[in-house]
């Protein structure tokens, strides 16, 4: 059996594409899955043409109307659930734990909660009127095309998130798929095209690695693309900022974190180590706001690490990074596979030999050695086995995203000091203290440098009904609900003013 079409669609139709790329198994690393068209920047103006004509009329489009279908993209959404973690298993490394985290809960989360809050995030303001009768009223509009580029390591989320918020705020939607996920996250698309949104609304293109910086910068330079929303790398990130900046075309950033953890010295400790693992190793720590760095009072890193220790030894099988596929876990009880592997293989060989530099690094250059996990690099087959390392300051791992399950702790003393390590990695997306005492707590929280701060919970948290972003390295702007849909607006002021005759003597 041939591999697989997966094309671009423009106004719902594919649209013909010169040059293709190749997508392999997750799994063996040699079988093509599919063959993906690749957009050339020739034809990005034919893309903004659609997108500008579906604009113009789903702007004029009351609330009501387009909440009405978007509630149908929410039916057709959960009808098709099952089949997208199950796509997203086969053609991505994530397990089958956290594709159901991403489509049945994120996803659907972000889904549900943008639909429900459309009308609180449109509403307009009315400033006080004077003594003449002049009214000054603030409304929000919408920018118009938005170009929204997406990542593969929470493929549905986030490409449910390039394309649902923007829509409720009355804008049209270019969604550019990655590489690692073109298929799933067209089948995302596909879905609201099924569900009766006018198809040129939403169009999806792919493009390969070695076209992305011209068709980026293309659209980007377009006069008809008024917003761009990037979710990727901190580097990546910044040259697509540059390119905005050039432009003058706002943009939203979510970059990459450094997912920072501070135990204190009165803290739960086996719940700060439980939390810990998990937010390390859940997708591999593939996530923005997985657990990098563990910031310890000096009194208590032994028994910390200590419990780390005991855990992961008591799912070492769990714990295990295999290139198979175990979604057929999800199709029966956990407890008839209790050794059945959780972990896969990081995105790319690249990757895994980027963590397995950083890791030799901290050993032969600073003294850093592991006290969890047995580490093991298969750089070919893209395999990091899980390690955690007690670290002594300035290993290269801590300002460095590794995007790979590589823990380090890190000792401290004072609070003051642990507040200091804690906003010395440039980035500041999400961070986690652990501690009993609630408001001593609180204070630290307010003098991080965080987009959040969990108070004795995980680094991995994405509630749609706070605002999600970062600051400083993590990139700008917010994203979830109400906050999320109103980042997809802009402000406009309308006075309505009294007959006034000015006298040009005044002049």
């Amino acid at each position: 059996m041939g591999a697989e079409r997966i094309r671009c669609l423009v106004d719902g139709v594919p649209f013909p594409c010169q040059s293709s790329f190749q997508v392999r198994d997750a799994t063996d690393k040699v079988s093509v899955l599919h063959e993906v068209d690749s957009l050339s920047a020739e034809h990005v103006g034919d893309v903004v043409k659609s997108s500008q004509r579906a604009f113009e009329k789903w702007r004029a489009t009351d609330v009501t109307e387009r909440r009405s279908v978007l509630l149908k993209v929410l039916n057709q959404y959960r009808d098709q659930m099952d089949a997208l973690v199950e796509l997203e298993c086969r053609e991505t490394t994530t397990s089958v734990g956290f594709a159901n985290f991403d489509v049945k809960v994120l996803a659907l989360q972000c889904l549900e909660e943008t639909i429900c809050c459309m009308s609180a995030a449109l509403r307009g303001e009315l400033a006080p009127s004077t003594a003449s009768g002049k009214r000054l009223t603030v409304k929000r509009e919408p920018y118009g095309i938005v170009f929204s580029i997406v990542p593969w390591n929470a493929p549905v989320c986030l490409a449910m998130r390039g394309i649902i918020t923007p829509l409720a705020a009355g804008n049209a939607v270019i969604l550019k798929t990655s590489e690692y996920s073109p298929a799933l996250q067209a089948a995302v698309v596909s879905i609201f095209h099924q569900a009766g949104l006018p198809p040129s609304l939403v169009n999806v293109v792919h493009v390969a690695r070695g076209a992305m910086p011209e068709v980026t910068r293309t659209f980007v330079e377009h006069k008809l693309v008024r917003k761009v929303n990037f979710t990727g790398s901190t580097h990546v990130g910044r040259i697509v900022s540059q390119l905005c900046a050039s432009n003058d075309t706002p943009v939203v950033l979510e970059l990459g974190g450094k997912g920072c953890v501070v135990v204190l010295k009165d803290a739960d400790l086996a719940l700060a180590a439980n939390n810990i693992v998990f937010g390390a190793l859940l997708n591999q720590g593939q996530i923005c706001m997985a657990t990098t760095n563990v910031l310890v009072h000096v009194e208590v890193r032994k028994e910390l690490e200590d419990r780390i220790r005991e855990i992961v030894g008591n799912h070492r099988l769990l714990f295990r990074a295999d290139n198979s596929s175990n979604y057929d876990l999800g199709q029966r009880a956990a407890e008839t596979a209790p050794s059945q592997h959780r972990l896969r293989g990081v995105v790319s060989s690249e990757a895994a030999r980027t963590a397995k530099e950083s890791y030799e690094e901290a050993l032969s250059h600073h003294g850093a050695f592991a006290f969890a996990g047995e580490a093991a690099f298969d750089v070919e087959n893209s395999l990091v086995q899980p390690v955690f390392l007690h670290c002594t300051g300035g290993e290269d791992l801590f300002k460095k995203e590794l995007f790979a399950p590589i823990v380090g702790t890190f000792a401290f003393r004072t609070v003051s000091e642990a507040v200091q390590l804690a906003n010395d990695c440039v980035s500041g997306l999400s961070t986690s203290i652990f501690g009993q005492d609630e408001t001593q707590a609180y204070l630290m929280a307010s003098q991080i440098d965080s987009g959040a701060v969990h108070i004795n919970g995980c680094t991995v948290h994405d509630d749609q009904s706070v605002p999600h972003g970062g600051v400083r390295s993590s990139g700008n702007g917010r994203f979830s609900g109400l906050h999320g849909i109103q980042e997809f607006t802009y402000l406009k002021t309308i006075t309505y003013n009294p007959p006034h005759y000015y006298d040009f003597e005044l002049m």
